[in-house]
C-alpha cells in the first residue's frame, strides 16, 4: 500500500520525508541498503528509523502529502 513516511537519524539529528509505492519498512530497507547510491542523503548514516507512516490509497496522494510536509 502506498505511503508517506518520516525517518529519523539520531546520529544526524535529522528527519527525512519520503513517499513510497509500498510500506515505509520496505522503503527503509532500500535506504539502509544504499540502493539509491552512496551520495544520497540517507546513505550518510545507517541508523534511520521510521517515526511516522501514513498509508494512502494512491501513490499520487502519498506524493502530495510528502510535498505538503516538506513545504512546512
Amino acid at each position: 500500500m502506498p505511503s508517506c513516511y518520516i525517518l529519523h537519524s539520531r546520529k544526524l539529528n535529522k528527519y527525512y520525508v519520503g513517499a513510497s509505492k509500498g510500506s515505509a519498512e520496505e522503503r527503509l530497507r532500500t535506504h539502509l541498503a544504499r540502493e539509491f547510491g552512496t551520495k544520497a542523503f540517507t546513505a550518510s548514516v545507517d541508523d534511520w528509523v521510521v517515526v511516522l507512516e501514513m498509508s494512502t490509497d494512491t501513490y499520487q496522494m502519498a506524493l502530495r502529502i510528502e510535498k505538503k510536509i516538506k513545504v512546512q
